[in-house]
């Protein structure tokens, strides 16, 4: 079995005056390819993974760590180049607005998160961009608000559901 390859560190001196060093790497087959920035032996700035198929370079996905801790946005595309999902981090945890999508673009969900804990209105789609489901959170629990309809846009159903942690 081939190991990952694992190329020279590239150190930079940052606008903070910090340093950090890039590690960039691949896949034994050279299929996938990252680039991971570091200061010190913890993870910080841009983290970003390729794909290689065809020949081509497609960026699948980007994220950027602070002390170790994802922060900010992390994209993910699908080897298309589409954007796959859209996450904000703040301190490691999922915060505010979580966007995911099908292959065609369209969007599959829409996730509202507080300190790592879904909470807000979650709402989930069909392939053909008619809402699926509007379900809601109070930090980590679901409420009694959850409703259904199916691909064409008729309700399903709107009951109620007992408090649940997810």
């Amino acid at each position: 079995m081939t190991a990952f390859s694992i190329q020279d560190p590239i150190t930079l001196e940052t606008l903070q005056g910090k340093i950090e060093k890039i590690v960039r790497g691949s896949s034994p087959d050279d299929l996938i390819s990252w680039e991971i920035a570091y200061q010190g032996s913890t993870l910080h700035g841009p983290t970003r993974y390729f794909s290689h198929l065809d020949e081509k370079k497609t960026l699948l996905k980007e994220q950027y760590f602070w002390k170790g801790k994802l922060t900010g946005y992390s994209y993910q595309y699908f080897t298309s180049g589409k954007l796959s999902s859209k996450e904000r981090y703040s301190q490691g945890e999922k915060w505010g607005q979580q966007l995911y999508y099908f292959s065609t673009g369209i969007l599959r969900m829409q996730l509202e998160y507080t300190q790592g804990l879904l909470d807000g209105v979650c709402l989930f789609f069909w392939e053909n961009g008619q809402k699926k489901r509007e379900t809601l959170f109070s930090l980590g629990k679901k409420t009694d608000k959850d409703i259904l309809w199916d691909d064409r846009g008729h309700l399903v159903e709107d009951g109620s559901t007992p408090n649940k942690s997810l």
